[in-house]
């Protein structure tokens, strides 16, 4: 329900969630090192509002990490993981229509496991730094009615299982 740019008050925050200021500070300078949040002194903290460049820098790190997190996990891919990333998908296109949020949920849970599995701890972490940032883009920016379709990274996350399972790792990152 925010929009980009807008301020996030903590006195404001503290009362509409019954706390005090201190874990809403800790909560927003978490935010802020993840990029979700800005903080200026003086003018108090605020959404992000970033630039196109800044988004495409996102996605283009997302891609770096994500793919040499598939091709670490490839040999750790087994059908543990083969069936949460089935369910993740499954769940991922049955939200599609139905809930905007619950359709990110499970579209995040999907390269969440494939950084699980890549089973480094940095890049695990890393990896999810890049998607809470690209994941505040999208719920500011996709429009969630109207003629406009988001994109459906469901479809690439189809190819991507298929592959695994083939056992095309060249094909599947």
């Amino acid at each position: 329900r925010l929009k980009a740019g807008q301020r996030l008050p903590t006195t404001v925050l503290a009362e509409k969630f019954g706390t005090s200021r201190m874990p809403v500070r800790q909560a927003l300078q978490r935010l802020v090192n993840e990029g979700i949040v800005v903080q200026s002194p003086g003018f108090g903290s605020r959404l992000v509002s970033p630039l196109p460049k800044e988004v495409r820098d996102v996605y283009v790190v997302r891609v770096i990490l994500e793919t040499t997190a598939l091709s670490l996990a490839f040999r750790n891919l087994g059908s543990v993981q083969l069936a949460r990333l089935e369910e993740s998908l499954l769940k991922q296109c049955e939200a599609r229509n139905r809930s905007f949020a619950e359709y990110l949920k499970w579209d995040l849970e999907f390269h969440r496991i494939i950084a699980e599995a890549s089973d480094n701890d940095f890049l695990e972490r890393e990896i999810e730094n890049a998607l809470s940032a690209s994941n505040v883009y999208r719920i500011l920016f996709e429009k969630k009615g109207g003629d406009y379709k988001p994109p459906a990274p469901e479809k690439e996350h189809h190819e991507i299982l298929f592959f695994i399972k083939c056992g095309d790792q060249k094909r599947a990152g």
